[in-house]
């Protein structure tokens, strides 16, 4: 079976609240803020995709990402 955030690049971008301001980040920019402890970061629950329409993230896509935010802190 394969990953639902396998190939992302800049898109889709994840919308987080970075210290109460909306935004939108790829993967790559997304992970370590989730995990940064030092700023507070809420998620929106919503993507931005490459045409710039925002949808909602699939149970499965959130389930992923919060894998990759636990195996990106693990391996600080």
């Amino acid at each position: 079976m394969s990953n639902p955030l396998d190939g992302w690049g800049d898109f889709p971008k994840i919308g987080l609240f970075v210290e109460g301001t909306k935004k939108f980040y790829s993967l790559k920019e997304a992970i370590p803020l989730w995990d940064s402890g030092w700023i507070r970061v809420g998620d929106t629950g919503e993507l931005l995709m490459p045409d710039f329409s925002i949808r909602k993230m699939t149970a499965e896509e959130n389930a992923e990402f919060q894998a990759r935010v636990d195996e990106y802190s693990a391996n600080k």
